[in-house]
C-alpha cells in the first residue's frame, strides 16, 4: 500500500519528489505550466531512479566501519576550504564542483566537500513546504536561489556527485523526529535522502537534516555532521525507505518495527549512547518501570515526564549511572498517557543545558497502582556518578527507622542530615549505609569528597 501511495504522491506532490532528465530544458511560461512540466519530468526522473536502485546490490558492497572512514577525511582542511569559496566558483554547477573537489585526495573527501557546501549554503524552503507549493528542485535553480526542500537537497547532492564521477541515488521514504515533541508520535512525513558509493562501498547521506532543524519559528540553519555517512543501524530509527534494500542493513527492519521505535534525536548517537536491549517506543506501566542505556563516562543523563507537552510537576523519574550503564526509573502520577524524555549533555559542558535525546510514549496499564514519587536529586548526584539503592520513594514517614544505602564513588564521608541532625553512614563494600529515625521536615544525603568539612548535597527527601 505504501508503494502505491508514494507513486501517487510523486505525480501530485511536487514539493517532495521532483526532478528532470538532464537533457530536458524547461522554459517557464506560467507557474501552472511550469508545475505541470515539473510533475511530469519529476515522475520520469523518479522512475529512472527506482530502476537504478533495483539494479544495485547494496548488501554486496557495505561501507567501511565508521572509525576507518574518519581516518580517510581531513575534516578541518576540507571544511575550511569549502567555507572560503569565492563567489566566482558558485556561478555554475560545473565551476562549483570543480572548486569543491580540487583539494580532495580521495572520494571520501570529495563527498565531504559536496555535503559541507550544501548543508552550509542551501536553506530549507519552509514556506513552500508548509503551503505544499512548488519549490526549487532543479540543480541550477537551487544554486541560484539557495532554497530547496528535501528532494531538491537530494537532487543537488546526486548531481554534484555525478559531476565528480561518483555514483549516487535518491532514496524516497518516510522520516520522523525533526519536529517538536508534540508531533513525534503522529504519522511520519514523506522525505528524500541519498545513498552514495565511495570506493566500492555504499553510504547514507541526508543533506536536508544535515542543514538545520525545524522549530516553532521555522527552519533554523544549524549544520550537523551526524547525517554525513550515517551508519545504517542508526539512521533506521528516523528514516524508513520505501524500498527496503535502501536500509543498507543485513537484517531488514519492517514497517511495523519502525513504527514501534522510540523517537531518537541525532545527539543520542552523537554522544555514543546505545540501547542495552531492544527499545519499544510505547511502554505500558502499572507501577515503577525502568530503561537502561549504554552510556560513555563523559555523558550525563536526566529524564523528565510530560503530559500534553507540559512537564509534570514532581519527581517522577530517577536517572542514575551504574558502571557503563544509565538506568532511568519512572512512574506515573495518575492513569493516562504521557511522554518520557531522556536528556543529556557532556560532562565537561558545565554550564550547558541538557538536550533532549530520546522520547517514549508511556501509558498506564490495566492494573495501574498509584505510586509515590522519587526523591529529588541535585547536580552533584549526576556529576559524581552516585547510585541510590534505598529508599527510592521521595516521601518518608517520620517516627520510623529508615535504612539508607547509596553508592558514592570517591566519597570520603556520607551523612544523612535531618533537621540539622547529622548521622554519618558506614562504608560497606563500596556502599554507604545506615539507619536513621526521622523527624518531620527534610532529609538530605550529603557527601564529602575532599579533606575538610565541605559537603555536597546529593539527594533530598520529604519527611511527613
Amino acid at each position: 500500500m505504501r508503494v502505491l501511495y508514494i507513486l501517487l504522491i510523486l505525480s501530485s506532490c511536487v514539493f517532495l519528489f521532483c526532478g528532470r532528465p538532464e537533457n530536458v530544458i524547461i522554459k517557464s511560461t506560467s507557474e501552472k505550466e511550469r508545475e505541470e512540466k515539473i510533475r511530469y519530468y519529476g515522475s520520469i526522473r523518479q522512475q529512472e531512479n527506482r530502476k537504478k536502485i533495483d539494479s544495485l546490490d547494496f548488501a554486496a558492497n557495505p561501507g567501511l566501519p565508521p572509525h576507518e572512514v574518519m581516518t580517510r577525511i581531513r575534516f578541518e582542511l576540507i571544511d575550511q576550504y569549502v567555507s572560503d569559496i569565492p563567489p566566482s566558483a558558485e556561478k555554475s554547477l560545473e565551476s562549483l564542483y570543480s572548486y569543491l573537489i580540487k583539494p580532495a585526495r580521495n572520494d571520501f573527501e570529495r563527498v565531504r566537500a559536496i555535503y559541507r557546501w550544501i548543508t552550509t549554503n542551501i536553506n530549507y524552503d519552509i514556506e513552500a513546504s508548509m503551503r505544499q507549493e512548488q519549490s526549487f528542485i532543479m540543480p541550477d535553480d537551487i544554486l541560484s536561489e539557495k532554497l530547496a526542500v528535501c528532494y531538491g537537497f537530494s537532487n543537488l547532492f546526486q548531481h554534484l556527485c555525478q559531476l565528480a564521477g561518483l555514483e549516487a541515488v535518491i532514496i524516497g521514504g518516510w522520516a520522523r523526529g525533526r519536529t517538536g515533541v508534540e508531533k513525534i508520535f503522529v504519522d511520519e512525513n514523506l522525505h528524500a535522502w541519498n545513498a552514495v558509493k565511495i570506493e566500492n562501498g555504499w553510504y547514507l547521506v541526508d543533506c536536508t537534516w544535515g542543514a538545520g532543524i525545524f522549530t516553532n519559528e521555522g527552519f533554523v540553519k544549524q549544520p550537523v555532521d551526524f547525517y554525513f555517512l550515517t551508519e545504517p543501524r542508526k539512521l533506521i530509527y528516523t528514516h524508513f525507505p520505501e524500498m527496503s534494500k535502501c536500509q543498507l542493513l543485513t537484517e531488514i527492519v519492517t514497517e511495523d518495527e519502525f513504527s514501534r521505535f522510540p523517537l531518537v534525536r541525532d545527539r543520542f548517537f552523537e554522544y555514543d549512547i546505545d540501547f542495552s536491549e531492544n527499545a519499544n517506543g510505547t511502554i505500558e506501566v502499572n507501577g515503577t518501570d525502568s530503561l537502561s542505556f549504554i552510556t560513555p563516562e563523559n555523558v550525563l543523563l536526566i529524564a523528565r515526564l510530560k503530559q500534553d507537552n507540559q512537564e509534570v510537576n514532581g519527581h517522577w523519574t530517577l536517572a542514575q549511572r551504574r558502571g557503563n550503564y544509565y538506568q532511568v526509573h519512572f512512574k506515573l502520577p495518575e492513569p493516562g498517557n504521557f511522554t518520557l524524555g531522556i536528556y543529556g549533555r557532556k560532562r565537561e559542558q558545565n554550564n550547558s543545558l541538557f538536550s533532549d535525546l530520546l522520547w517514549f510514549n508511556i501509558k498506564s496499564g490495566f492494573s495501574y497502582q498509584k505510586s509515590v514519587r522519587f526523591p529529588q536529586t541535585v547536580e552533584s548526584f549526576q556529576k559524581r556518578n552516585v547510585y541510590l539503592i534505598s529508599p527510592l520513594q521521595g516521601q518518608l514517614v517520620s517516627g520510623q527507622s529508615w535504612f539508607f544505602k547509596i553508592r558514592a564513588p570517591e566519597a570520603l564521608r556520607v551523612a544523612a542530615v535531618n533537621n540539622d541532625e547529622w548521622t554519618f553512614l558506614n562504608e560497606n563494600s563500596g556502599n554507604w549505609e545506615g539507619n536513621v529515625v526521622l523527624k518531620p521536615g527534610k532529609l538530605v544525603l550529603y557527601a564529602n569528597y575532599v579533606v575538610g568539612n565541605r559537603f555536597e548535597g546529593l539527594v533530598v527527601y520529604e519527611v511527613k
